[in-house]
């Protein structure tokens, strides 16, 4: 558990660095959109698996998040 959360941290981190190149390109992000996706649904023992092969509601979610800024507020 203490290396996923050490590889979520760097993932966090190289976000972080995605969005700061970005933001120097469009600053405020006025005319960017940001999409995040994943293919977790990884289950951490739940039901006695951890794989992403069972047919429970842990394993087929996933995240996805839209991020614009400036985008949605113009008309």
């Amino acid at each position: 558990m203490i290396d996923s959360c050490r590889a979520l941290l760097a993932v966090d981190e190289g976000v972080g660095r995605i969005l700061d190149a970005l933001e120097a390109r469009d600053p405020g992000l006025e005319h960017t959109i940001v999409v995040f996706t994943s293919d977790q649904g990884v289950q951490n023992g739940q039901h006695q698996h951890s794989t992403k092969k069972t047919p429970y509601e842990e394993s087929i979610r996933v995240p996805f998040v839209v991020r614009a800024d400036g985008v949605l507020g113009e008309t």
